[in-house]
């Protein structure tokens, strides 16, 4: 096998990273992405909420924010 260059193996590796997530971003999805979580709330399905433990600080206005958006 032929030495490559860190040149080429950055480029290389570079290129291969930005097929995989470009890949990843063509779904066939075919109803709007941010439109279908509201339509699971009105059809009865759950949404869940996930934030860290709301103690002081930033953290605990995310949890205040959190939960008036479930209420």
């Amino acid at each position: 096998m032929a030495n490559i260059t860190r040149r080429s193996f950055v480029v290389g590796s570079g290129a291969t990273a930005l097929v995989a997530a470009l890949a990843g971003c063509s779904g066939g999805e075919t109803s709007g992405g941010a439109g279908s979580a509201g339509s699971a709330a009105a059809s009865g399905g759950h949404i869940y909420v996930l934030t860290a433990s709301p103690d002081h600080g930033w953290t605990g206005q995310v949890g205040v924010f959190a939960q008036e958006k479930v209420d």
